[in-house]
């Protein structure tokens, strides 16, 4: 199976070409050689224990066992090995120490600038709509991997439907994806943690079979990240800025889903991608051939 991620953003007046560098030496195809020079996880990334700075808006602790990616060369570069283009907005990317057969996987933190997202919705998500939406999305969005030279597509259902839990502010979603060329799967177990100005996409990827374990590992995580101070969803101020959407559409797609039901999306997806809609897929056999060796050097 192959990793490949894509990582997608939309501001309403401003679009981001997006472009894939070349891929990089990777270290299994130096296995052995033990100096860290041709180990990108170690070149690119922070051991933990460390809070990692998730640009001005938030902070990750990263807990002993697990590494951290935070400046904006090493997260290019991990783009550029997973074949993955770079948004701006890519604020860090969490990876466990121990990498190896059933502990593949990674935690991307996106954040978006679109506003406060109200919550007035929150017992009353549609999952069958946002589902319906987020394929549609994801069907235009093939033509752009395509040019790209990415495998297409298909969103297939839930791992796990829309819920909101409203002390936290988080809202948490499994969508399963399936590789249209190899019929591979993953799946993309993602958060939406709303501040006062905007909210961070934290997506875990990993295989299926490896959610079971995986999930309560990024849920421990995630309880380390906080907004920093005058960033929490519980400051909000009146004349701060409103997103022009709330929960249900935030799931469906944000401001992707908006410019889908005016009939914008194809335009605007041509020749760009957007946050909106990111889909991360794919931690077999890539993930394997990026990291795999770190055991067998060690």
């Amino acid at each position: 199976m192959s990793m490949r991620r894509v990582c997608t953003r939309l501001a309403v007046a401003v679009a981001l070409v997006l472009a894939v560098a070349p891929t990089l030496s990777l270290r299994a195809q130096q296995p052995n050689n033990k100096n860290d020079d041709f180990d990108p996880l170690a070149r690119i990334s922070k051991p933990g224990p460390m809070d990692g700075n998730l640009g001005e808006y938030a902070t990750i602790k990263v807990p002993k066992g697990f590494r951290f990616i935070g400046d904006r060369a090493g997260i290019k570069t991990f783009n550029d090995l997973t074949q993955n283009p770079t948004s701006p907005m890519d604020l860090g990317v969490l990876v466990s120490d121990d990498v190896g057969p059933g502990n593949e996987w990674y935690i991307v933190f996106v954040y978006s600038d679109d506003g406060f997202v109200k919550d007035d919705d929150r017992n009353n998500l549609d999952a069958d709509a946002i589902l319906s939406s987020r394929q549609e999305m994801q069907g235009q969005a093939n033509g752009q991997r395509k040019q790209m030279g990415f495998e297409e597509l298909d969103i297939v259902g839930w791992s796990v439907k829309p819920f909101y839990d409203p002390k936290s502010n988080n809202l948490t979603w499994g969508i399963r994806i399936r590789g249209k060329a190899t019929n591979s799967e993953s799946v993309n177990y993602e958060s939406r943690l709303l501040g006062r100005k905007g909210y961070f996409s934290a997506v875990l990827v990993g295989e299926p079979q490896d959610m079971g374990k995986l999930v309560p590992i990024y849920d421990n995580l995630l309880k380390g990240f906080a907004y920093r101070n005058g960033q929490k969803y519980s400051e909000f101020r009146e004349g701060d800025k409103i997103a022009q959407y709330t929960l249900t559409t935030l799931a469906a797609g944000g401001i992707l889903a908006i410019a889908a039901k005016t009939g914008l999306l194809g335009k605007l997806l041509k020749p760009l991608l957007f946050v909106g809609a990111a889909i991360v897929f794919g931690v077999g056999s890539f993930f394997k051939k990026i990291f795999g060796s770190k055991k067998n050097d060690g």
